[in-house]
């Protein structure tokens, strides 16, 4: 994301999924993490509807998220690319592995992830 991006990018993750993600987010921006451990994705309109990113949280960089996606744009293939486009980043960064710490196994996300490789 650009800078501009921050600001619109700390209202999505409050708003539409947690303000935990939101605060995550802006302790690993103050703590100085590189910008381009976020990616940030937007419709044709122009409005930001997902990110994905690692490291937010105490700046582990094998620490896969928050990463989220608009509710109406679930199911269309954009959180695979958001992951893996993460996964590829945080590999040639120098991670060994990622993880995450929960998601409910027969959810969307449990399945995603699976079919990336993460194991229980």
């Amino acid at each position: 994301p650009a800078d501009d991006d921050l600001v619109e990018l700390l209202a999505l993750a409050a708003h539409h999924f947690t303000p935990d993600w939101a605060r995550a987010i802006r302790e690993c921006l103050v703590a100085g993490a590189p910008l381009d451990r976020i990616v940030v994705v937007r419709d044709p309109s122009g409005r930001l509807v997902g990110w994905a990113m690692h490291g937010a949280y105490e700046s582990v960089a094998e620490r896969f998220g928050p990463f989220g996606v608009l509710e109406e744009m679930r199911g269309t293939g954009l959180g695979k690319v958001l992951l893996h486009l993460v996964l590829e980043r945080m590999r040639a960064r120098g991670a060994g592995s990622a993880w995450f710490l929960w998601t409910g196994e027969r959810s969307p996300a449990g399945h995603l992830y699976r079919q990336a490789g993460f194991t229980t």
